[in-house]
């Protein structure tokens, strides 16, 4: 993300477990990839980030492909009743 633009401001409210989950999510890359840690804001932020490409990258792209694909014919007749088939037992 750009430095130097400025910032909207969110409340992001979410359940203790997946406050958990991330705290020791962000906790592990201490000294791995960020020899002070990360703080919250700046771990959603990058994962926020992370998932847009990936959604951009991926995802779009499969929705682009089904949008091209043609709308199955209709096999309801009636007002959505299913069509009946050729049976002699039955009455229709």
């Amino acid at each position: 993300m750009p430095r130097g633009k400025p910032l909207k401001q969110f409340c992001l409210k979410m359940d203790e477990a997946t406050w958990n989950q991330i705290d020791k999510n962000r906790m592990s890359l201490v000294g791995v990839l960020h020899p002070q840690g990360i703080n919250r804001t700046d771990y959603l932020r990058n994962a926020v980030n992370a998932y847009n490409s990936y959604f951009e990258a991926k995802i779009i792209p499969r929705v682009e492909r089904t949008k091209e694909i043609e709308e199955p014919l209709s096999f309801f007749i009636n007002d959505g009743l299913d069509v009946p088939y050729n049976n002699s037992s039955t009455n229709w």
